[in-house]
């Protein structure tokens, strides 16, 4: 069977429990878990002649998605704490 096959029948596969593992870790952000998904195939995708060797491909692509949405929730971490509204209220002034 060729990569890109075997790619293609993995995320036929396992696209629905990868989303939803997603789903989990990114606290119910279906927006970025559908982008860790994407980004999980296109790395499948773009490393689809080294796959070959590999004989656990779910293994592999929950490998890859766990390493994404660690690299999404850690761009939002730096998004959130840059970006902290200004309350003037909170602040006492006596």
């Amino acid at each position: 069977m060729d990569s890109d096959t075997r790619i293609n029948e993995a995320f036929e596969r396992y696209y629905k429990v990868l989303f939803n593992f997603c789903l989990t870790k990114l606290e119910g952000d279906e927006q970025a878990a559908m982008d860790a998904i994407d980004t999980v195939f296109m790395i499948a995708k773009s490393k689809a002649d080294n796959l070959n060797g590999i004989k656990d491909i779910k293994q592999w692509l929950f490998s890859t998605a766990r390493n994404t949405v660690m690299n999404i929730r850690r761009v939002q971490g730096r998004y959130h704490r840059r970006f902290i509204p200004f309350d003037p209220g909170s602040f006492n002034t006596d």
